[in-house]
């Protein structure tokens, strides 16, 4: 139904398409990239999983207002999550556990309208339910060791461009609010 898509801003409407495309996938896991993120050398499935589980994009626990928003409606004390944390974009979602996210907490777009967004929702919804080392594999993932922010693009892309990698980019925001009445 597009018509509770209608009230929410762009920046909105892109972080439930990552959670709400899985209703469109049909494989274990996927991919989670903004659209200013890219990557900058060649990569295979070998540097994404490891003892057949994904390999988590980590980083250090910090206080951030999408955590600490993610935690409260969790019912999650910060100090019991452990360190390092799942990453934001880009990073590897469990299609499964996506959808019983929205299954069970059918207020998700709303939600990220106050505060919360998609990584911390789905990580701290994970945390609720599952073992997180059961998911994923704490190890360096290369691949995602080869993704490109914006703040770095123009310098980045020069060398993409003279290079043998694969560049992606994607213009969201002009085509989101037809992507989603479709």
């Amino acid at each position: 139904n597009s018509d509770k898509w209608i009230q929410y801003g762009g920046w909105v409407k892109q972080q439930n398409i990552k959670l709400y495309i899985s209703d469109h996938i049909n494989t274990e896991y996927y991919i989670v990239f903004d659209s200013d993120c890219y990557l900058t050398k060649k990569s295979s499935i070998h540097d994404l999983f490891k003892n057949n589980k994904p390999i988590v994009n980590l980083m250090h626990k910090h206080k951030n207002k999408w955590l600490l928003k993610s935690c409260e409606y969790f019912k999650i004390n910060y100090e019991d999550i452990p360190d390092p944390i799942m990453n934001v974009t880009p990073n590897i979602f469990k299609t499964s556990i996506v959808k019983e996210l929205l299954k069970d907490h059918n207020n998700i777009p709303r939600l990220i309208n106050d505060g919360c967004n998609e990584f911390y929702l789905y990580f701290c919804y994970l945390l609720t339910k599952y073992k997180f080392e059961d998911i994923y594999f704490l190890g360096h993932n290369k691949c995602l060791e080869h993704c490109c922010k914006e703040k770095n693009r123009n310098q980045n892309i020069n060398k993409q461009l003279s290079g043998n990698g694969i560049w992606i980019e994607n213009n969201i925001n002009g085509n989101l609010d037809n992507a989603i009445r479709e």
